[in-house]
């Protein structure tokens, strides 16, 4: 277990900094410093290994216990927050998330990690319909655009801010009794096409 663990430690490492696609087998065994049969021991090739380090970070439940008492209200803000929190320290996936194409690799990429997360919430929200848990995804996974954003902000505590109360505007306007505002969409084209 503790050469796997070497080289498990080596190509997350390795991965973060490179990306899958510039990163060798005989590059993570030099950095887990174990032979190549070793590696081959445990993962049957590159794309293999790449995979379940994903996979792993994907399926990560630290704190779940804590999370599992908060309503469902409150629930979603902290998943949405935590969203962000994970992924930046977490270069693999941040990358993946933020569409860099360096970190796609095998059947990793966008639409990959998003069908995960798309059944994570049904998990966790399972008293939604899949319709719900749709928008649900689409409204996290714009949240999670703002990441990119990062640098337009004077402070960290400035962007923490921006993160929490973006987080409670989708919740709160999901989670609100009223009905959406209804628009006259032929209206608003007849006024932008004047501008």
């Amino acid at each position: 277990m503790k050469k796997q663990k070497a080289i498990y430690m080596a190509g997350l490492k390795l991965f973060s900094k490179y990306g899958p696609k510039k990163v060798s087998i005989d590059s993570i065994i030099d950095e887990a410093k174990v032979g190549k049969g070793t590696f081959y021991k445990y993962f049957k090739n590159k794309t293999d290994f790449y995979e379940k380090i994903v996979d792993d970070m994907l399926m990560d439940k630290g704190g779940e216990e804590e999370f599992l008492l908060l309503s469902k209200e409150e629930m979603l803000v902290y998943h949405m927050v935590g969203i962000l929190f994970y992924l930046e320290k977490n270069d693999i996936l941040k990358n993946i998330c933020l569409e860099n194409e360096k970190y796609f690799f095998g059947k990793i990429n966008y639409d990959y990690i998003q069908k995960r997360h798309f059944e994570g919430l049904k998990e966790y929200f399972s008293d939604e319909n899949d319709e719900d848990h749709f928008f649900l995804s689409e409204i996290i996974w714009s949240y999670v655009r703002s990441f990119e954003k990062i640098s337009r902000f004077s402070s960290r505590e400035e962007y923490e801010k921006f993160c929490v109360k973006f987080a409670n505007a989708c919740v709160i306007g999901y989670y609100s009794k009223e009905d959406f505002v209804e628009i006259d969409l032929p209206k608003i084209k007849k006024i932008i096409s004047k501008l």
